[in-house]
């Protein structure tokens, strides 16, 4: 039967055991560039896609931007993307962090917005906002003697 002292000595040794490998873990703080983050990210990627996870792939393409030394952000398209992301941050800040030796890597995310104007229906409606961004098209279509209501 183990003694009482034992025990308390293998607690204590656990103990200072995983305050060291904290420590470890703390100290991770090595500097990197744009170009090396995209790279791991990237790598990482590219993982998801041979997977087979082509929707969790998606949402990993994005403008990445170095905000600060330890803050990335990604300005992706739709909230759908940002969902999928979500289940995926936990691996993909474990990836990062490790392959980049930082254990302060931090990802904001963000959704691209989307100017929303009237929406153009029928071929006139398209043809008309097209003619007041492009004059010429009024002669091309005078031209070619062209009905964009056809």
């Amino acid at each position: 039967m183990p003694k009482l002292d034992d025990i308390k000595k293998q607690i204590t040794q656990v103990e200072q055991k995983e305050t060291t490998e904290s420590k470890v873990v703390e100290e991770l703080r090595d500097p990197f560039d744009l170009n090396t983050f995209k790279k791991v990210w990237d790598e990482f990627a590219g993982d998801i896609k041979s997977q087979g996870r082509d929707f969790d792939y998606n949402s990993l393409i994005g403008d990445l931007e170095l905000l600060s030394e330890e803050k990335v952000r990604l300005t992706i398209a739709n909230k759908f993307q940002k969902v999928a992301l979500e289940n995926l941050k936990q691996d993909l800040l474990g990836h990062l962090r490790s392959k980049l030796k930082n254990s302060f890597i931090e990802l904001e995310v963000e959704i691209r917005k989307i100017e929303e104007g009237e929406m153009r229906y029928t071929n006139r409606e398209k043809f008309d906002y097209l003619a007041k961004k492009y004059p010429k098209l009024i002669d091309l279509k005078d031209r070619l003697d062209l009905d964009p209501d056809y």
